[in-house]
């Protein structure tokens, strides 16, 4: 699991340029909690989905404690939720699904979300969760309705469409 959330995890993260540009995220320390020795610690969960070149996305929380904090703490027995989609794959109900099968078993989380993303603030606002906190750009939100809101239960995720312009004309 750490490994594919890795890979995913990439996407969104900015590290420096230079040589260590294409590191880990668990070379990051304010990152790698999320996910270092995923699976070992009680609460921890995730999801992934699968297209057909391989893993689309991924969402996944852990429980994390006042000692060690995440972005999107609220307290101890709360789980925070991570979650990255490939570029190409956004906007076609993936997140929804991903997150949709976590709030089942896990239906109090919390977040931290980027303001600007704004696609996945109100995806998290029409699945219960309620801003909590904000600072620098970014908005800690919490979910405590224990009832999965009807909008989880969508169609399969869609895949990519194919680009007319990109069509082999042969």
């Amino acid at each position: 699991m750490c490994r594919s959330c890795g890979t995913c995890c990439t996407w969104r993260c900015s590290f420096p340029s230079g040589p260590n540009r294409c590191r880990s995220v668990l070379d990051e320390p304010k990152v790698a909690h999320y996910l270092r020795s995923f699976g070992e610690r009680t609460g921890d969960d995730a999801q992934v989905c699968e297209g057909s070149d391989g893993l689309v996305g991924a969402a996944w929380c852990r429980k994390l404690d006042s000692t060690d904090p995440g972005y999107g703490y609220v307290a101890d027995e709360v789980p925070e939720l991570g979650m990255a989609i490939v570029g190409s794959w956004r906007g076609r109900g993936i997140g929804r699904r991903l997150l949709g099968d976590l709030l089942q078993r896990h239906p109090a989380m919390s977040l931290s979300v980027d303001d600007a993303n704004t696609a996945a603030v109100e995806l998290y606002r029409s699945l219960g969760f309620r801003p909590v906190a904000s600072a620098a750009g970014s908005t800690t939100m919490a979910r405590t309705q224990r009832e999965v809101p009807s909008a989880l239960l969508l169609e399969q995720p869609r895949p990519p469409q194919t680009n007319p312009d990109e069509q082999d004309s042969s």
